[in-house]
């Protein structure tokens, strides 16, 4: 079933300071992106806020180790929801393996004027 288990990752940061907050569906591999300058635990709960409003609570979320996702104020924020933390073996990133892949670099280099 869609939106029961999803991943979420942190991209960047890009060029002008901000990151890419990515939280992939694991069925559909559908994907949300919220453009972050900021990315304290406060800035991503409320990032979920709308996508949950969108399409429900999960029952898990996947995450790296990361400061901002293993915070109390995040485990809460979860917790309240009803949602199952589950993260991933530090310095692996391929066990949050969907997320990782929305997040690579794309395999064709670009080519940036000089």
């Amino acid at each position: 079933m869609p939106w029961q288990h999803i991943a979420a990752d942190l991209m960047g940061p890009l060029p002008d300071g901000s990151y890419l907050f990515v939280v992939v569906d694991y069925f559909s591999r559908f994907f949300e992106v919220d453009v972050m300058k900021v990315t304290t635990s406060e800035k991503l709960i409320k990032s979920l806020g709308p996508i949950f409003s969108r399409y429900g609570y999960p029952e898990t979320l996947k995450t790296d180790n990361g400061s901002n996702f293993v915070s109390a104020e995040f485990e809460s924020y979860l917790e309240t929801c009803g949602i199952s933390h589950r993260t991933t073996t530090p310095l692996w990133p391929q066990a949050n393996g969907e997320v990782e892949r929305q997040n690579a670099p794309s395999s064709k280099p670009s080519k940036l004027p000089r």
